[in-house]
């Protein structure tokens, strides 16, 4: 990084902390550090066996088929669009 002098906050170490921050919370990420914490804390994070769960799992699911449904349609009318303007240039 270039002249950090010029804020005095961020000169007095950011160069050499903001690294090692970035280090540790790719380290953390890695090795799963959060979840871990939340399951000794007793924080579920994924239900296991009731309706509340399989009506999330249904939503995703539609929600998934929605998005695939609109980025197919999304290609569709752009190509009929490129076709359409080729359609016009050479006449």
């Amino acid at each position: 990084m270039g002249g950090m002098n010029v804020i005095p906050i961020i000169s007095n170490g950011f160069n050499f902390y903001f690294p090692m921050l970035i280090c540790l919370l790719c380290v953390g990420t890695y090795f799963r550090l959060g979840s871990r914490c939340l399951h000794i804390l007793g924080v579920r994070q994924f239900f296991d066996d009731d309706e509340v769960s399989a009506e999330y799992i249904e939503d995703g699911k539609n929600l998934m088929k929605r998005g695939y449904f609109f980025i197919r349609f999304f290609f569709y009318l752009k190509n009929k669009l490129k076709f359409r303007k080729k359609k016009l240039w050479r006449n």
